[in-house]
């Protein structure tokens, strides 16, 4: 009775979860395509080739639709020819082909061991594949935003200067300019690190500069109406930091002054103390007494 009952519980477990195959395979497929072997987030670089990873994690979740679509408590019921021909039904759906899940019923397989017949499987992928194309093209997007990012190659770099040397010599030989370019500098780094501009390309280099382009004034106009203020605050800071600074010289110079005048006193006071000391000295040694007289 115990064994019916586990029996029973495990079948319905079973069932309630095949009837969440799309989230099942969701999960698989994030799992294989946003994690590496050794299970850490894969950053995709220059070096990933997404639409592999991609196949690799679909034919992962093609794996998990084929193990949940069939009832495996009983050994004798599904035989290992039942599990290949729905495992190669899943693959097939994961190639973008129907196959054997075109089909109204799986063939030759007992219809109390199946969990999800050929239409369910395939209404259960359409679901799961919308998410996953959502997924890829997401990391593609991420890919071309660090490609686009890794800066111009050094071999640009080498013809710029090359080709703008004279322009270079120009502005080198010229402070004006050099000031100039230095506060815009100045400025740029400021509001690149106020738009948080890095975090806005990564979404694609197009819809970042539309964005960007949108924010740079009202970001521009804060950082302008700031920076009087910092200023402001900067010459305060300083002031009061000259001012500890006498203040602490002040007091240091009057003390040292001051113990300049106390050492002589004390100097004058221990000679006296000295000079009385041995004049009484030498008053009592002078002092002698007189014989007493016998009556």
């Amino acid at each position: 009775a115990i064994g019916a009952h586990a029996r029973d519980l495990a079948e319905e477990l079973v069932r309630r979860a095949s009837k969440s195959a799309a989230a099942l395979m969701r999960d698989r497929f994030a799992t294989a395509f946003h994690r590496d072997a050794r299970g850490l987030p894969r950053a995709w670089g220059a070096s990933e080739d997404v639409v592999a990873i991609a196949e690799a994690a679909r034919l992962s979740a093609a794996k998990a639709l084929a193990i949940i679509a069939l009832l495996r408590l009983d050994e004798d019921a599904v035989g290992a020819a039942h599990e290949a021909a729905v495992s190669e039904a899943s693959v097939e759906l994961a190639r973008g082909e129907s196959g054997a899940c075109s089909a109204l019923s799986w063939d030759g397989v007992d219809a109390s061991v199946v969990l999800l017949p050929p239409a369910a499987c395939r209404q259960a992928w359409r679901r799961f594949d919308a998410d996953a194309v959502a997924q890829v093209s997401q990391a593609m997007a991420a890919q071309e935003a660090r490609r686009s990012a890794q800066g111009v190659p050094s071999w640009a770099i080498l013809a710029m200067i090359v080709l703008g040397w004279n322009e270079l010599w120009a502005l080198l030989s010229s402070p004006v300019l050099l000031v100039v370019l230095g506060v815009l500098a100045f400025v740029g780094s400021k509001l690149w690190i106020e738009l948080d501009a890095s975090a806005k390309l990564q979404k694609g280099l197009v819809p970042g500069i539309i964005v960007l382009a949108g924010e740079v004034g009202p970001a521009l106009t804060k950082l302008l109406s700031e920076w009087p203020q910092a200023l402001a605050d900067n010459n305060t800071k300083g002031g009061q930091a000259v001012a500890a600074a006498a203040g602490n010289a002040t007091g240091v110079g009057g003390a040292a002054a001051k113990a300049k005048v106390e050492a002589p006193q004390e100097e004058v006071e221990g000679e006296a103390e000295g000079s009385g000391f041995a004049g009484g000295g030498s008053s009592e040694a002078g002092v002698r007494r007189r014989p007493k007289r016998a009556d």
